[in-house]
């Protein structure tokens, strides 16, 4: 009895972990096709924080919270939020 349960604990922890390493791989890729358009917009400069807004071409790379809802590239300024 204790082999089965040490061989449904193996098989269960492989599948878990593949199903888990699936997911973040897809997280990833959807990241990155997301990060992808958003670089691909003609004359639009990445930069960290926008300090030159009056441009107009300028995006941040990731976006402050605020009243909007929050997507993938809302980081929160403090642990509070």
């Amino acid at each position: 009895m204790q082999l089965f349960n040490e061989v449904t604990t193996y098989w269960f922890a492989f599948f878990l972990l593949r199903n888990r390493k699936n997911l973040i791989e897809q997280a990833l890729k959807r990241r990155a096709d997301e990060w992808s358009k958003k670089t691909a917009v003609k004359g639009r400069v990445l930069v960290y924080k926008n300090n030159r807004s009056q441009t107009g071409i300028d995006k941040p790379l990731i976006d402050s919270p605020g009243v909007e809802a929050w997507d993938t590239w809302t980081v929160p300024m403090s642990m509070r939020e």
